[in-house]
Order: C-alpha cells, then structure tokens, then sequence
C-alpha cells in the first residue's frame, strides 16, 4: 500500500482525550470502506484504541503527501464542544456503536439507581445527598462504614448494594486498557433503568449521555446547556420513570444532534 497514490485521510489532534476517540470513530464509522488513515505521534495512540474495535486501514503518515486529506478536530472540554472543520459542530460527538451494541428494552432492566466510577469527594458527598434524599439509609451506613475503612486500607474501590441502588466505586476507568472504551461498563449500566450521574470535572459528564445510549434515564441535579432538550431525572419520581417515550425522545434529540450522519446531513441541506 503506497500511501502517495491513494487519498489519505489524517486527523490533526489537540490531544489524546476522550473527545477525540469518540470523534475520530464516529467519522471512521462514517467513511467508506476503502478509506486509509494516516498516524503519526501526535494521534497514534488513539488511532490504535479505535483500530481494536473497528476494521480500517492504517498507514505511517508521511510528511509530504499530496494526497492527503487533512481533518482537524478541536474540542473544548470544559464547555463541552467539538468542532470537525469549520463546519461541523456538536457540543460532543459519539460513535453509533454503543448505542447499536449496548443498548436495552426499558422494561427489561432493575429498577435500582446505578452508578460506576472513580470515587472523588465530590461524588462522595453528592452519594450521601442522593441516599438521604431517596431515604435508602441502608446504602448511607454502607458508604459511611466504607469510606472509613478506606482512609486506612488505602482502597477506594468498594461497592455500595440494596434494595433501591447498586454504586460501585471502582479505579478501573483509569487502567490505561480502559480509557477509552469498557465494553463490561456499558454492558452493565444497560442492565439498570436509572444512571446516577454526579457532575465531573466540568457540571456536564459523559455518564449522562452514555445513559441514554443504553437506553436508561439519567438522574442528575445539574443543568448544562449541553443537556438541553433531553428528558432526565433530578428527584427519584416513579411515575416518570415509566414514561417509555423518554427514551425514544432521547435518542431521538441525540441521533439529530450528537451523530455524526445527522450533522454532515444537515450541512449538506444547507449548502445544497
């Protein structure tokens, strides 16, 4: 293969986050087949965690290639927005293959509040917040009695479990292997009906969109202009938890708005 005679597409990068995986697959999702893509040390490292997952072709990027088709994305992570060009613009952009894998029929999952992650202080103190506020003082003694321990073994990874959540405070989000993509995460959050969803290191968190990617409702006591439009939780009310059409003008608002087709579409009807 001779990267001089065939189009090469290259994405010029700011830096390895989450942002730009998500974006770099969803356009790979999108190219066609014959599509060849360039690395260089700027970009490798995620081309390679997104070549785990799809089938592309992959060339070392040479400096002068006339060929060259050069894509650069730019995303402010604290708003949060991507940019692709100058034209295409999401606050993020997600690939299909999530919601087509993961996703699950509302019916068919617990009925108990889920939450996967890094323990902070933050989501510390908003767990305690949520277990007085849904009044689960089963899951309030567990957090307290383990958090204690915690300060001594030096462990954060522990799991809160009753009858109304299951959390589970976990490091494994910062294992390098799963950095970017925890096929066991999604698979299990699908299996609940309600995502707890504290705010990260910005008010906005990704949690709150893959939720609704696996077909669940997010509960979040936050709002951000990023989740405008969607329907989510901000108190435990189980009369709005079974209204099925949530879910469809969720995915909906994130397939028109979020996806990378819906995107190029629109721009093409505006040009065209």
């Amino acid at each position: 293969m001779n990267p001089d005679t065939i189009r090469v597409i290259y994405f010029d990068i700011e830096n390895e986050n989450l942002q730009f995986f998500f974006t770099i697959m969803a356009y790979i999702e999108n190219s066609s087949t014959d599509a060849v893509f360039s690395y260089d040390s700027k970009n490798v490292l995620v081309l390679q965690e997104v070549a785990k997952i799809l089938d592309f072709k992959l060339v070392k990027r040479k400096i002068k290639n006339t060929n060259e088709i050069k894509v650069i994305i730019t995303a402010d992570h604290s708003t949060p927005k991507t940019k692709i060009g100058n034209l295409i613009e999401a606050p993020l952009i997600f690939p299909r293959l999530i919601m087509d894998r993961f996703f699950k029929d509302f019916e068919s999952k617990h009925q108990k509040v889920y939450f996967r992650g890094f323990f902070t202080r933050t989501r510390y103190r908003e767990s305690i917040k949520f277990f007085i506020e849904i009044k689960d003082f089963n899951a309030l003694y567990q957090i307290l009695k383990k958090t204690f321990a915690a300060k001594f073994l030096k462990n954060t990874s522990f799991i809160i479990s009753t009858s109304k959540v299951y959390f589970n405070f976990t490091a494994r989000g910062r294992d390098p292997q799963y950095k970017y993509m925890d096929f066991d995460y999604y698979e299990e959050m699908a299996n609940y009906k309600i995502i707890f969803c504290p705010k990260g290191d910005f008010i906005w968190t990704y949690r709150f969109f893959e939720a609704i990617q696996v077909g669940s409702i997010p509960y979040c006591k936050y709002y951000t202009s990023s989740y405008e439009g969607f329907k989510y939780l901000n108190k435990i009310d189980n009369t709005s938890v079974k209204q099925e059409n949530v879910i469809a003008i969720n995915l909906s608002k994130l397939k028109n708005q979020f996806f990378i087709k819906s995107l190029q579409d629109r721009l093409n009807d505006s040009i065209s």
